[in-house]
Parts: C-alpha cells; structure tokens; sequence
C-alpha cells in the first residue's frame, strides 16, 4: 500500500535527520556550521512546502567508495573524539602485532601491513568517529560499503603507517621509529582543518603499496583519458588516478599522526583553537584515509535535500591538487 511506502520513508527520513543532529551536537557544531541533508528518496512525498525549499540543492548520494582515495583533513573540535581515535590505532597496531602480521618498513617514512582481512579492517572502522566536515569519509557509509554482501575486491587490505618530519615519535609499540607528520592547524566552519587544501596527503600517497608496474600502469592510464578528453597530460597525476585506473588493486587504510604546529609569532588565534590545544595537550591527532580499487562504476544513490551551508561544504568544486610536502 502507498501509504506504508510513504510512513516509511517519512520514518526512514526522520530518524536519519535526528542523527546528523545528534551528530551536530556531540562535535560542538551548529547549524551554522553543519550542512544538513534530508533523505527524499520517494517521488510521490514533498519533504516541505517548496517555498521553504528556495535555498536548498538536490543531492544524489553515492553509496559506493570505488575508485578514490577517502581522507580525514577536518577534525573534531571534541577532543574525546580524537582521544578514542588514537586508542583504536592503538588497539590496531597490537592486533596486527599479536597477530604476527610483518610490519615493513617503506622508506623513511612508513611501515606496511600487507593482506589483512577486512573484518579487522570493518571492525577498525566501526570503533573511530571522524568529523563530518570531511565530505567523502563517513565511517559508519564506509563500514556498510565494506560490509555489504554485494560489495566486491576488498578482502584483503593494505594498511600503511605513515610518518612525517616533526620532532614527536610514535608513542605505539613497533612503530616507535616512525616521527608523527607536523601540519599547521586552523578553524574553517567550526572544525580543525589540518591541511590549507582541503587534503589530508599529497598526490603520491595513492602510490603507497603499489609496485612500479602498477604505479605505471596507473599513470598511462590516466594520461590515455586525458588525452581522449582533450586535456593536457603535461600535469600531476591525482591520487584517485591509482584507485580508479588499477581495479585489481588492495585497498588501503593509511593512519597518520599528526602534531599540530605552533602558531606562528604575533599571530592571533580563535579561542576554539587555544581551547582545542589545550585541550589535546601533548597528544597527537589521529587521521586517516581509505582507497578503493575501481572495480566498477558507482552505481548506487541515494537522493537528498541539502542546505546552502552543505551545497557549500561538500559540492563545490574543491580546489586541483599539488603535488607537495608536508605543509
């Protein structure tokens, strides 16, 4: 009967707008800062009167993540977020220890675990709360996707511990040779934001765990694209060529530590900052970034009313990326 179709939906669509606010409230947002969508998946129901509507964007949610490297450049102002963050890469790095997983060395910077089931990896996933300013990582859509019956090519992961240039080690059993990355922090819409694009890593992460033979094959296959679409391939390659163009490929988590830089001499700072330094002490901050292969198109949606501050946050074009170091 349609009236059933229709009290679920509106259900469906109520209780997923209680949890954004939910959401909203535990990281210290407001609506000011937090872009709201409304689930409007059924033709024959309106969510509202269309002249409430007048500044609000139609919306098709991707459920799929193939194809594109998932990165965590927001973080919560609510530090006990972070703080259980931290301990999961904890827990995580012990399990993969106890478990005699080989933790390789790659570099100066990083240590490799390769072929780790997924269930460690869902199981990682459902246990961190990551800011939901960070407009393609949401870890409770990323553990469906990873869960879902119908999702292929991710039963095995690569996982890469990734280090930077700051003077603080990791403070985690086997990896206390790896220093943690030093990034310059600011406010942007109510979160910390540890990258000045909008990126948590640079172009060459999605090279990580990759062998030359496929790190070349990614790159002449994007070069081909862009050639067939009339583009120049005198240009960096982006991470998503790495994932997109190699559908054979593990995916990959890669966590990073991350201590926040000093500000810098006579510089002014927002008191949400001083407090979010304060707050975190001598800790670090966790981040995180997930890739998948793409095995095939996105080709699942859901369909969402959403307001100017999410049409702002998470549409827009989002600047090219560079290829550089840490900032």
């Amino acid at each position: 009967m349609a009236s059933a179709r229709w009290y679920d939906e509106i259900s469906k669509a109520s209780e997923d707008l209680k949890e954004q606010l939910r959401k909203m409230f535990d990281q210290h947002l407001t609506p000011k800062d937090f872009g709201i969508k409304v689930r409007d998946n059924c033709e024959e129901l309106q969510i509202t009167a269309s002249n409430k509507m007048r500044m609000s964007f139609d919306m098709n949610e991707q459920v799929s993540f193939y194809g594109n490297l998932h990165e965590t450049p927001y973080i919560s102002l609510n530090t006990e977020q972070n703080k259980k963050n931290v301990a999961q890469t904890k827990a995580l790095a012990f399990q993969l220890w106890s478990q005699g997983y080989n933790f390789k060395k790659s570099g100066k910077g990083a240590y490799i675990v390769r072929d780790v089931p997924k269930s460690l990896i869902s199981s990682f996933v459902g246990g961190i709360v990551c800011s939901k300013m960070n407009p393609s990582f949401n870890e409770e859509y990323i553990k469906d996707f990873i869960d879902d019956i119908n999702t292929i090519g991710l039963d095995y992961w690569d996982i890469v511990f990734q280090g930077g240039e700051s003077e603080m080690h990791f403070d985690i059993e086997g990896l206390e040779e790896l220093t943690c990355a030093g990034r310059a922090i600011h406010i942007e819409h109510n979160a910390v934001v540890v990258s000045s694009r909008r990126r948590l890593l640079n172009t060459s992460a999605g090279k990580l765990a990759l062998s030359e033979e496929q790190i070349a094959k990614a790159v002449s296959a994007c070069k081909a694209k862009w050639e067939e679409d009339g583009f120049s391939i005198d240009r960096t390659i982006p991470s998503k060529a790495y994932f997109e163009y190699l559908p054979n490929r593990k995916p990959i988590l890669i966590v990073m530590l991350i201590v926040p830089k000093p500000p810098k001499e006579n510089e002014d700072e927002e008191q949400k900052l001083i407090k979010f330094r304060s707050d975190l002490g001598q800790s670090y901050i966790a981040a995180f970034a997930m890739g998948f292969p793409g095995v095939k198109g996105v080709d699942k949606a859901k369909h969402y009313k959403v307001n100017k501050v999410y049409y702002t946050q998470n549409l827009m074009d989002e600047p090219e990326e560079l290829d550089d170091e840490d900032e």
